[in-house]
């Protein structure tokens, strides 16, 4: 008897022995394909790894990192919930895990996961994806909150500073707090000293705009248009900007460049605006003519104002 358990332990052994050196084999040549940028074949490796040892942390890491690469999530997400299984608390687990949730747009979730490991270590590439996880979710206090951690802790994502600008931009319109829109355009004018991008000048002119500081309006749009002079917003924001101004010959001229772009009823209705407000009503009723064409409000608007001038004077 003793003879046969002995044997017996010396075969499990051995397939024990066997299974993790196939499980190892398996692991290696998915990892050479996953650097090699063949996922699908990849993933089928390291599945080959994980059947063959069901306690290797690795494949199943290596099989949701081949799987996110071909934008597969949800095979992703089952395959870090059993790699969860076996290590619970591993950062790159849990790490992929929160981007994983995020493409599948559990933003929550995404969330709390990061919260997790940004309380060990507060990683701007980890924040950042925080901030956009609340910005997702429609959470405005947490997702200024984790944008402003990320930018200290070195955060160069333009992109989020815009984020992080319309955020204040919002509670500045909610709460007529003049501090909330000072933080706005100070983040922006942060994210031109990074790079100076038209669309960071453009939200800067927008904003200003609506809060009725015209001249750094003026001044932010106009850079936002000498890095790109097709910028059909800043063109259009600027033109009302300048109308606003009462400059209505460099309105106008603005206006034109807008319309030699991009033509709509908001945009002939804008340059008919300039010219009755100037003076100049036959131009105004070539505009509010050619605006009226289309059939939204605007469009209503336009055929108004055009049959208005289009009066025979009494």
């Amino acid at each position: 008897m003793k003879r046969i358990i002995l044997l017996t332990l010396i075969i499990v052994s051995g397939w024990c022995f066997l299974a993790a050196q196939n499980a190892a084999s398996f692991y290696n040549e998915g990892v050479s394909l996953l650097n090699q940028g063949q996922y699908q074949e990849a993933a089928e490796q390291f599945k080959r790894a994980a059947i063959e040892d069901s306690t290797h942390l690795e494949a199943r890491l290596g099989l949701a990192q081949a799987y996110f690469k071909l934008s597969q999530w949800e095979n992703a997400e089952i395959a870090l919930k059993e790699a969860r299984d076996l290590s619970p608390d591993n950062p790159a687990l849990l790490d992929m895990m929160a981007k994983v949730k995020y493409m599948l747009k559990k933003y929550e979730e995404s969330a709390a996961l990061l919260e997790e490991l940004s309380v060990k270590d507060p990683q701007p590439d980890n924040l950042s994806l925080l901030g956009n996880a609340y910005y997702r979710a429609d959470k405005g206090t947490k997702a200024i909150r984790a944008f402003e951690r990320s930018l200290e802790a070195g955060n160069r994502n333009t992109g989020d500073y815009r984020i992080l600008a319309s955020l204040y931009y919002q509670e500045f319109k909610q709460k007529k707090d003049k501090n909330d829109l000072k933080r706005s355009l100070s983040i922006l004018d942060q994210a031109v000293s990074i790079k100076p991008e038209p669309d960071t000048y453009y939200f800067k002119g927008r904003y200003a705009y609506f809060s009725k500081e015209l001249d750094t309006a003026r001044e932010a749009l106009t850079e936002a248009l000498t890095l790109d002079p097709g910028h059909t917003d800043a063109l259009y924001y600027l033109t009302r900007t300048l109308f606003k101004l009462h400059e209505y010959d460099e309105a106008l001229a603005t206006g034109r460049k807008l319309i030699n772009r991009s033509q709509n009823s908001k945009y002939y209705a804008l340059l008919g605006d300039i010219c009755r407000e100037n003076g100049d009503n036959l131009s105004a009723l070539d505009y509010y003519k050619q605006g009226a064409t289309y059939s939204d409000k605007t469009g209503q608007y336009c055929a108004q104002y055009y049959e208005y001038l289009n009066q025979p004077k009494q």
